[in-house]
């Protein structure tokens, strides 16, 4: 290659990658950002020009990376979260299988989320799968939704207070709490709620559904709470 034609493949190179970051955070454009990035990569490729500076450099390549780096240091720090886009009532709670709390960064997408959340959430579960649940992580029962139904058959009815934010489940001998911030995420009209279906597993979940009967709110389902933390792990909704 003439030093001329050299010049013009490192030129097409730098404008390559300054087009995926420049496209990369705009929703409209992301699309034609990826195929004339990936057009120039091809030419680039024709020229026999080497690629991985343009690659790694790319907005595609550079951000999934550093979110698969960032999400792995959250997991050994026990601190990792899996990621998502939508509302806080499909996107909140503890994931089953990697037991992170899951969370999501709001109903409207920018377009860029499966560049930025898809490398976290790959290192979350590639650590989990290969090291098991991280430090601090919730390790305790968590039935399915099949499970937690069948549980619920032979379930006690269960008064419900409230001190200050905090609703107050009376089992037995036995009390959970949970923050009315945490159940609003999933169920807006929380104050209502005195009595609940409910029953204690293994002294560190408490399943519960409310006994709400008003039309309203007849679609409430299942919720799993952390006993520990006081914070719902699941909620299976009765649509």
């Amino acid at each position: 290659m003439t030093r001329k034609a050299d010049n013009k493949a490192k030129a097409w190179a730098k404008t390559g990658v300054l087009i995926s970051w420049t496209t990369f955070w705009l929703f409209l454009l992301l699309s034609s950002g990826i195929l004339l990035w990936t057009g120039i990569c091809f030419y680039l490729f024709n020229k026999k020009v080497s690629l991985w500076k343009y690659v790694l450099l790319s907005a595609w390549v550079f951000v999934p990376s550093c979110s698969f780096v960032t999400g792995s240091f959250n997991y050994f720090t026990g601190s990792a979260t899996l990621k998502g886009v939508g509302s806080p009532q499909l996107y909140h709670g503890t994931d089953r299988e990697t037991r992170a709390a899951v969370t999501t960064s709001g109903c409207i997408a920018v377009g860029c989320e499966p560049f930025v959340n898809k490398g976290n959430n790959v290192a979350v579960a590639l650590w989990t799968t290969l090291f098991s649940y991280q430090r601090g992580a919730y390790a305790g029962v968590y039935p399915t939704e099949a499970e937690a139904k069948k549980l619920l058959q032979t379930a006690d009815t269960i008064s419900v207070t409230r001190a200050g934010n905090f609703f107050r489940f009376h089992a037995g001998d036995q009390e959970a709490k949970l923050d009315s911030l945490d159940l609003s995420a999933f169920y807006y009209e929380a104050a209502p709620i005195d009595k609940v279906i409910g029953k204690v597993l293994n002294e560190e979940c408490f399943l519960f559904r409310p006994t709400v009967t008003s039309p309203e709110f007849d679609k409430i389902g299942i919720f799993l709470l952390d006993i520990k933390l006081r914070r719902v792990l699941a909620h299976y909704a009765a649509y």
